[in-house]
Order: structure tokens, then C-alpha cells, then sequence
């Protein structure tokens, strides 16, 4: 979860615009190193809900798919993105200008820091994080629903 995890649990937070009530998650813990090396989840929200599977013994893949009444928006490849990247609405691909997100979120930081402006994402968002990081261990090992 802390290492390929984390990203579609901040993308669900992100695109909720919230932070989840509860979350069930099952998996697979490495028999020695007793860390966990696939999950499942399900992010409950006070508006919808958030699949997400992670893990070091899935196939490859960083997909990302926003499902709502009025359709859908498909992002492959959303946390490691070629520099040439699409999306999808629906069956229309809309092209993306080229970029690279690592030099993205550095000028992002840098300008702030420049400026004296607000983060996109701050230290309050990165506590947030870690705590539906840790609920999703908790119900990991629980087995059941936990609470947020």
C-alpha cells in the first residue's frame, strides 16, 4: 500500500473531494516479511464508493477510470503517464500536451515556495493520506470494515 497503494487512494480522495467514512480492504500478506503484496479495497465516501486493487504480484498496469451517471473518464496509465499522454471521455480520447509529471510537481512546489503561495496538495492533505493509508492496514488485517 505504500508504495503502489497510496496513488489510487489519493486519487480517490481527490476526485471525492472528501475523505472516506470507512474502508474494507483484502489481500495478500508476504508470508515472511508479513507486509502486504496485493489489495483489494472498497473507499466508502459520503457520495459513492472507490474500487482499487494494487499489488506486486498483479499484472502491470496504472489505470484510472472515474464512473459517474453522465459516463465516464478513462486516464491509462494515470500515476506513470508517457510524456504523450490521453484521456478518455467516454470513447473520445482527448490528447494531452506532452509533460513530465515529475518536473511538473517540482515547479509546482519551487513556485510556491518562490511566491510564498498555497500548495496544491499540503501537509494537512499528507496526514489525511497517511491515516486512510493506516485504516486501510487496519481493515487489512482486521478483516472487516473500519471505520475513518
Amino acid at each position: 500500500m505504500f508504495d503502489v497503494g497510496c496513488y489510487p487512494i489519493s486519487s480517490a480522495r481527490y476526485y471525492f473531494k472528501d475523505e472516506p467514512v470507512s474502508i474494507y480492504a483484502r489481500g495478500e500478506l508476504h508470508p515472511e516479511q508479513g507486509v502486504d503484496i496485493s489489495v483489494g479495497a472498497v473507499m466508502e465516501f459520503r457520495n459513492g464508493r472507490a474500487l482499487l486493487d494494487c499489488g506486486f504480484t498483479l499484472p502491470y498496469r496504472t489505470d484510472l477510470e472515474l464512473v459517474g451517471d453522465k459516463g465516464r473518464i478513462y486516464f491509462p496509465r494515470a500515476w506513470q503517464p508517457h510524456e504523450e499522454a490521453s484521456l478518455f471521455f467516454n470513447d473520445d480520447e482527448l490528447r494531452l500536451p506532452p509533460s513530465n509529471h515529475y518536473v511538473e510537481m517540482f515547479e509546482h512546489f519551487s513556485l510556491a515556495v518562490l511566491s510564498d503561495s498555497k500548495l496544491l496538495l499540503d501537509g494537512r492533505d499528507a496526514l489525511h493520506q497517511m491515516k486512510a493509508l493506516d485504516v486501510t492496514h487496519r481493515s487489512l488485517r482486521s478483516g472487516k470494515v473500519e471505520p475513518v
